[in-house]
């Protein structure tokens, strides 16, 4: 308006009234101009568009749904606001927003056709004239959410080895005679959650639960004796229509108590059964205790001092168990002391007990302290017999010999030995110390000390007495020589063959007592053909071994002992022969069998006269 009236001013300058008067006249058109427009009415515009659709659908229970209106195409004046109202008398009010609205979904429709509610939108432009309409469909398909299973989520307390039926307390809104289909409920464990061992899920039917989850309207929980843990399930239903709407969880806890006899109850039972020198061994046992295994074992801490409390060795062993400790050995034995305190298991918690039952370890250590005296005997060393000890006799002299008895290597090995003199020949001295002595007899005689026997008794104290009595017996230098004569008769009509043996004493000194053996090979012995120094004497046969006993050799003399034989038909003959005096040889062991007889042959010495005898008896005996 002030343009206007510039322009009117420039081309008519007047000035005073005048001037006033065309001012008020210009203002005045530029009223009727605005007044003009402003009652200006503009054409209703299209009806706007919808989106998602005008037919949408929506499942009870479901989430929220929004609805957008789509402005008219090419409205005569700017749209500027919307209209939203309801149709159908029973539908739910729209939450508006200018062009955008919702549906506000109802948890539940218990009606089995659903429901359809019918909505128109219009556009308003800026003169406040409405476009055409736009009717649209919003279809409530029936049923919706269920309930929680349960009204509060419960807490289920089960004393091991019992157990429990969980029953859900609250269904859905609709009842069974509106038609709705039913429910599945769902039971799960927690992501990464396991049963503990003890514990099994179980179907109405009785099928066990083996995977995290379960759809069954009822869900069994049975429990081991000494089963222990807790269990969280995630309970919910689902209506049975494919829809896939699920009501709220419930959580229900399990909470399963072991019942365990608290530890400081347990009375430890020790048996220390197996102590030697080396070792102290034993089983170890716990009373008063249930479920050992399941709460993570039971382990008895053991320390082995000595008696001024020094720690020798600590172990600990699973009980019920065996155990054991090697221990260096000491010659006099040993005393230890054995304590042994209870303690939990590497897999035992305390919190899994009862508040009532919860206890430290220290006062579980104190009140099982179990101390044991452990006596380990000395060493019982094994004494065994010296090989080949024997005396020596001489003739005029006194018999003796060296006696020795080593120890074994070891803690023991310095142990003193003592001797004793039990019986035999009187010693120069009846009692000895050392591993090495000297024996020496008291009697010259060498014929009566030859065969006998000292027995002496050797004894060792390691703190405890071990003992052995040793047989020495006396014997000699071979002192007697055999030499031997083997004979055919000459023109007897007989086979026999004579057999001489000279025995001859090397020694001045006598002896009496001389057994001679002689062995046989391919000979049978003419029984009754045996003479000692011309004497018939006894002669033993047995097998091929022909034994004359209780012999006499004086002193640088010879004696000789003969005998007849009779050769066999097949395969050679031989002659060997040893003297003994009470059990010990005398003469040098026979050397090696010869064939044939080994000695000189045929001719008229003292075997053959002996032959020419013994044949004209033989001959008159078979005349007869």
């Amino acid at each position: 308006m002030s343009r206007i009236g510039s322009i009117y001013a420039r081309r008519w300058p007047i000035s005073g009234g005048r001037q006033l008067r065309l001012a008020l006249v210009a203002g005045a058109l530029l009223v009727a101009t605005g007044a003009a427009r402003a009652s200006q009415v503009c054409s209703p515009a299209a009806a706007p568009g919808i989106l998602p659709s005008a037919n949408i659908v929506v499942q009870s229970g479901g989430p929220q749904s929004s609805i957008q209106a789509v402005a008219p195409a090419n409205p005569q004046c700017p749209i500027t606001d919307y209209r939203w109202t309801a149709l159908t008398p029973s539908a739910p009010q729209l939450m508006t927003n200018g062009a955008s609205a919702s549906f506000d979904t109802p948890k539940f429709l218990c009606q089995r056709d659903g429901a359809s509610y019918v909505y128109r939108v219009e556009a308003l432009d800026s003169s406040g004239v409405a476009s055409e309409p736009r009717d649209f469909t919003v279809q409530l398909k029936p049923w919706g959410q269920p309930l929680a299973p349960f009204a509060i989520d419960p807490q289920v307390n089960l004393a091991a080895g019992a157990g429990a039926v969980l029953t859900p307390d609250q269904t859905h809104p609709c009842s069974p005679t509106s038609g709705f289909p039913g429910l599945d409920t769902q039971w799960a464990l927690p992501e990464g959650q396991l049963l503990p061992p003890g514990i099994r899920l179980r179907t109405p039917e009785g099928t066990l639960v083996t995977g995290p989850s379960a759809v069954t309207p009822q869900l069994q929980i049975e429990t081991d004796a000494c089963a222990a843990g807790q269990v969280t399930l995630l309970v919910n239903h689902y209506t049975r229509d494919g829809s896939g709407v699920a009501g709220p969880v419930s959580t229900v806890q399990v909470n399963v108590d072991p019942q365990w006899v608290p530890i400081s109850n347990g009375v430890l039972m020790l048996d220390a059964d197996a102590i030697s020198p080396e070792r102290i061994a034993g089983t170890a046992s716990v009373e008063g205790l249930n479920c050992i295994e399941q709460r993570g074992g039971v382990k008895a801490r053991m320390s082995l001092r000595l008696p001024d409390g020094t720690l020798v060795q600590q172990k600990e062993f699973r009980i019920p168990s065996p155990w054991e400790f090697s221990i260096a050995p000491m010659c006099g034995g040993q005393h230890f002391r054995l304590e042994t305190l209870l303690v939990e298991g590497p897999g035992f918690t305390a919190e899994a007990l009862q508040p009532s039952e919860r206890y430290s370890s220290a006062n579980v250590s104190q009140l099982a302290l179990l101390q044991t005296d452990i006596i380990v005997p000395p060493i019982e060393l094994s004494l065994r017999p010296s090989e080949a000890a024997h005396l020596v006799a001489s003739c005029g002299q006194a018999a003796s010999g060296t006696l020795e008895q080593r120890l074994p290597a070891g803690p023991c090995s310095g142990s003193p030995l003592t001797w004793e003199y039990v019986s035999g020949p009187e010693l120069t001295q009846s009692s000895f110390t050392g591993e090495q002595i000297q024996l020496t007899t008291r009697e010259t005689d060498f014929g009566a000390l030859l065969g006998q026997s000292v027995v002496m008794r050797v004894s060792v104290d390691t703190g405890k007495v071990s003992q052995m009595e040793q047989t020495v017996p006396i014997t000699a230098e071979p002192f007697v020589t055999v030499d031997r004569h083997v004979e055919n008769a000459v023109g007897a009509d007989t086979d026999l063959t004579g057999v001489s043996v000279d025995l001859h004493n090397t020694t001045e000194c006598g002896v009496g007592q001389v057994d001679h053996v002689e062995r046989l090979a391919g000979v049978d012995y003419v029984p009754g053909s045996a003479r000692f120094n011309d004497a018939p004497v006894e002669a033993e046969l047995d097998g091929e071994t022909l034994t004359v006993r209780g012999l006499t050799l004086e002193g640088g003399a010879t004696g000789r002992l003969t005998y007849v034989v009779r050769p066999r038909l097949l395969g050679a003959s031989s002659f060997e022969g040893q003297s003994f005096v009470r059990g010990i040889p005398v003469s040098q062991p026979p050397p090696e069998s010869p064939s044939g007889y080994g000695c000189d042959g045929s001719g008229s010495g003292v075997a053959a006269l002996g032959l020419a005898g013994l044949a004209a008896v033989l001959r008159r005996r078979r005349a007869r």
